[in-house]
């Protein structure tokens, strides 16, 4: 199967000429639907940190 473009990252410009959008627009969409549905559930980036840490503690650096 032939892939339609080399698998390499895109600047912004890139992502905006190719997308119609700019890619931190795209990402503040997708926080907010991810917001939407967890609600106030959804945990804080310093809650994200930590919850990271706690993992990174417990598993070391065995995934890197």
């Amino acid at each position: 199967m032939e892939m339609e473009e080399d698998a390499t990252c895109m600047t912004a410009d890139e992502f905006s000429k190719k997308h119609g959008s700019n890619c931190m627009d795209v990402f503040e969409r997708i926080q907010g639907e991810m917001a939407d549905a967890f609600g106030d559930d959804f945990p804080s980036d310093t809650q994200i940190d930590a919850m990271y840490q706690e993992w990174q503690a417990s598993h070391g650096d065995q995934h890197q």
